[in-house]
């Protein structure tokens, strides 16, 4: 199983601008999951809000 982490994008000094983001990451992280980053739409997201993640084809959101 791995886990497509969307979010807005990083920069040279963060992983993403947001911090929720990088809070997210940070978890996956730390419990050794597989993970992938993805650069989000919120057109497409629902509540139109990152970050969200798809965990077995299930996108998951409102951590």
């Amino acid at each position: 199983m791995i886990v497509y982490k969307f979010g807005y994008g990083g920069s040279a000094d963060s992983p993403d601008i947001s911090p929720f983001v990088v809070k997210l990451e940070t978890w996956l992280r730390m419990s050794d999951l597989p993970y992938e980053t993805c650069i989000g739409n919120l057109a497409k997201m629902p509540k139109h809000k990152l970050p969200v993640a798809l965990i077995d084809g299930k996108l998951v959101h409102g951590l």
